[in-house]
């Protein structure tokens, strides 16, 4: 996965202006709390809260609370966009003690978090991103022509039914270092079976499907792409959120349209999706709206070819195992009971590597504050301020606090940030990280995918 080629994508299905049956037929209310209101002392107590506005100041989402109850809330966050538009300015953050209050402005569309938690604001900004690439992969950027022309509409019966998938993406992105990274992680897998499933990919490969995706949750087992075209990250991403948001595709193959903001905003592909068993799915992206048959037969044959070579039982094995076992890392570098976690971040791959947490970070708790405590480091790695001091194309950061001690080590090609023991000396944690490298170097094959195959 990378950046789009610069070859013009295929023609895609017009947008449509009610959103499609399959996601709408599950239109309860998902949210949490959803009787809650400003008037509730528990609704003051979320630590994030994500609001979601017209320029009007129409409710669209809210991630605690109705709506509608929350209304006049809504009406005061306009204003201070418009408050501050006014002075031909446009505000980004407000911090007010323990508040962070960031704002995120596309067209007539306006977001914004308030958050108590750790995270920093780069980071709080990334994900009302996010939030607005979603509700683009649902109703293309057409939305914004229906806001423009009248701002008062509310879009919330478009949306009906999605408050799952974005309610899901919040959490996706506040455990999972793909977004921060814009990265993706990989099933660990045999270099010689990850090219034979590459193979069985191509073989198989029905004429209108233009991706064919394996994957495992959030993680990419392989993928097939054009020749000229590459899949962007946070498409792929936003298509992961989509499948992992509702139980209904486990239950049968589904196609569905969706929209890839960074392949082209303006249309629809669609997307069929199939589970080959609990824990590994096949994505199928096609520009064609009567393509489910063929899709389908593709699949039927990609499991046979699959079943045939034992190439499935692997695969499926492989899915169930922590994605980098610890234990195996303290083997072969000699740490010694002093590194406790680690992220690599493979720039040219757009990929990156990360063990299952283990101790002492066995506690949600303890697990999201390591989290925030890396959310924290890669903003301050790739701030403006930090980069523009930069002089020499490695950086080392040794950054310490209570309870561990973190290397951070930038290059042009790779980010490793390692943790360690509060009493770990720093020449012990730089001496580990460059045997880190080292075993990475070795192992990379079966833990990223170097080079995809193509049609």
């Amino acid at each position: 996965v990378d950046e789009p080629g610069s070859s013009e994508p295929p023609a895609l299905a017009a947008p449509i202006s009610k959103f499609p049956e399959h996601f709408t037929r599950a239109a309860h209310k998902h949210q949490k709390y959803a009787s809650e209101d400003t008037e509730d002392p528990k609704w003051k107590l979320h630590k994030k809260h994500i609001f979601i506005l017209s320029s009007a100041g129409k409710p669209i989402y809210s991630r605690y609370g109705d709506e509608q109850s929350l209304a006049p809330f809504f009406g005061l966050l306009q204003a201070l966009v418009s408050f501050v538009s006014d002075q031909k300015d446009s505000i980004r953050h407000v911090i007010a003690g323990p508040f962070k209050f960031v704002f995120v402005v596309r067209g007539p569309l306006y977001f914004v978090a308030v958050s108590q938690t750790d995270e920093p604001v780069a980071h709080l900004r990334l994900q009302l991103v996010y939030l607005h690439s979603q509700i683009v992969s649902i109703l293309t950027h057409k939305v914004h022509s229906i806001l423009a022309k009248q701002s008062s509409f509310d879009i919330r019966g478009l949306l009906g039914g999605t408050e799952a998938t974005m309610g899901n993406l919040l959490h996706v992105m506040s455990t999972n270092a793909s977004f921060f990274l814009e990265c993706v992680r990989c099933v660990r897998l045999a270099p010689e079976t990850r090219v034979e499933v590459g193979r069985a990919l191509q073989t198989t490969r029905a004429p209108e499907a233009m991706f064919s995706i394996l994957v495992s949750g959030f993680r990419l087992i392989h993928i097939l792409r054009p020749r000229r075209q590459q899949l962007h990250t946070e498409d792929l991403l936003l298509v992961l959120n989509l499948v992992n948001s509702s139980s209904s595709f486990r239950t049968s193959d589904s196609f569905a349209p969706v929209c890839m903001p960074r392949f082209n905003d303006r249309g629809y592909v669609h997307v069929y999706v199939s589970f080959l068993a609990d824990n590994v799915a096949l994505i199928l992206v096609t520009t064609k709206a009567d393509a489910f048959h063929s899709l389908q037969q593709s699949r039927e044959a990609l499991v046979t070819d699959l079943t045939n070579r034992g190439l499935l039982h692997q695969i499926t094995t492989a899915a169930a195992q922590p994605p980098v076992d610890m234990a195996e890392v303290e083997r072969s570098t000699h740490a010694n009971g002093v590194l406790r976690h680690f992220l690599y971040k493979a720039h040219g791959a757009g990929q990156f590597i990360a063990p299952a947490y283990g101790p002492p970070y066995v506690r949600r708790k303890e697990q999201k504050r390591l989290f925030q405590v890396y959310q924290n480091l890669y903003a301050m790695a790739y701030s403006p301020r930090y980069r523009s001091a930069s002089v020499r194309p490695h950086q080392i950061v040794f950054h310490s606090t209570p309870s561990e001690n973190i290397v951070v080590v930038t290059s042009p090609t790779f980010d490793l940030y390692a943790v360690f023991g509060p009493l770990t000396q720093r020449q012990h944690c730089i001496d580990v990280c460059n045997r880190i490298l080292r075993w990475l170097k070795r192992e990379e094959q079966s833990m990223l995918i170097s080079s995809a195959p193509v049609w």
